[in-house]
């Protein structure tokens, strides 16, 4: 009789610690998407490097040579949860970077690993598990007043997959990628 609860706290004890880590991978996905938008983001207008320059601000505004690559800073961030995703097996075929698996696998204990590599890079890469939202923090109406680069923050939001014993008591949703019972959750950095 007291196997039964004990077995549920059990689970729910490592149900949450996997949330914990969860919660702290999500964090540095955050700031891996954060980072690469410092690269691949274009800076907004700055007024104070402007009036040092207004000629060469204004050619450089109508040239306009920058482009957002927001793959760059999403496949960062999904990158950097591959570690938490769902390793369950797939019926479908997913769009991953092979790279990003093939580097796991150089540094895998075992080869056999391989299809469960394959399976957390797919529930990773799967569009609906993942969202990013990167924005400068400009001061005015879109526009930089001070010098120097501007705060950049990044918001992350992942369906992290949970154990299916404990999937009502934490108030799980069902996705529809392999049946994964998942949690929604979100992680937000600024990076000065």
């Amino acid at each position: 009789m007291l196997a039964v609860p004990l077995i549920v706290v059990a689970f729910c004890v490592v149900q949450f610690v996997l949330l914990a880590h969860a919660m702290v991978v999500l964090k540095g996905a955050a700031h891996a998407a954060a980072r690469s938008a410092l690269v691949n983001k274009c800076r907004p207008f700055n007024v104070s490097e402007a009036s040092g320059n207004v000629l060469g601000a204004a050619v450089s505004a109508f040239q306009g040579k920058c482009s957002d690559d927001a793959e760059a800073w999403e496949t960062a961030a999904r990158i950097a949860l591959i570690p938490i995703s769902a390793s369950y097996a797939r019926n479908q075929s997913c769009d991953y970077p092979e790279v990003v698996v093939k580097l796991l696998q150089e540094d895998a204990v075992r080869t056999s690993l391989n299809e469960t590599l394959e399976n957390k890079a797919c529930y990773a890469f799967e569009p609906a598990n993942v969202s990013v939202e990167v924005k400068w923090e400009t001061q005015a109406f879109g526009v930089q007043l001070t010098e120097g680069p501007p705060p950049i923050s990044a918001r992350v939001t992942f369906r992290v997959p949970l154990l299916a014993p404990t999937r009502k008591i934490f108030g799980a949703v069902q996705g529809t990628v392999g049946g994964t019972y998942y949690l929604e959750r979100s992680a937000a950095v600024t990076l000065l």
